[in-house]
């Protein structure tokens, strides 16, 4: 379903301002059998809309403001009716739209998630990888790297010693070559 989001932007725009409110009456039946309760009977618009213009309406009489009913369809302008009309099809596609896109923000979020879950195993893979480097160059070159603190970096320690160990020939740091 593809929304024209510009058709339905203009009809909201050149509709009567809102907010609009719905007036309801009680039926009035006697009969005892009916059962319509309240029910619509206008819509109550923030400013005076009739089409025709058939009647003053200046700011402050009683047609201004929300005591302005449209309880015809000619109360109503071409604007509006246009508005009214196209809502039953323009609200569910909007909120079909607003689903597609949450769904696609969700998989978006998931992919990010697997994708944040998949750096951090990464992450922790390379440091267990590290770890035993460090160990395994201070098996070889006889020094101690130590525990990982905020005063100890062991694989600055084992990348040290690598040096010093490459720059002594091969020679265990601590130990001298005999020429």
């Amino acid at each position: 379903m593809t929304i024209d989001l510009n058709a339905i932007r203009a009809r909201a725009d050149a509709a009567t301002e809102g907010p609009w409110r719905l007036e309801t009456d009680h039926c009035d039946c006697s009969d005892g059998i009916c059962s319509h309760g309240a029910f619509p009977y206008a819509i109550r618009l923030p400013v005076h809309t009739v089409g025709n213009a058939d009647r003053p309406c200046v700011p402050g009489d009683s047609l201004d403001g929300y005591n302005h009913l449209a309880t015809d369809m000619p109360d109503l302008t071409m604007e509006t009716a246009e508005f009214i009309v196209h809502a039953r099809t323009d609200v569910p596609a909007l909120l079909a739209e607003i689903g597609r896109l949450c769904a696609a923000l969700e998989a978006r979020d998931a992919n990010e998630e697997r994708a944040s879950l998949q750096t951090i195993d990464e992450r922790d893979k390379a440091q267990d990888m590290a770890d035993r480097l460090a160990e395994a160059i201070g098996q070889i070159t006889g020094v101690d790297m130590g525990e990982h603190s905020n005063m100890n970096d062991p694989w600055q320690n084992a990348l040290q010693a690598a040096t010093d160990y490459a720059d002594t020939g091969g020679v265990p740091v601590g130990l001298t070559r005999r020429r």
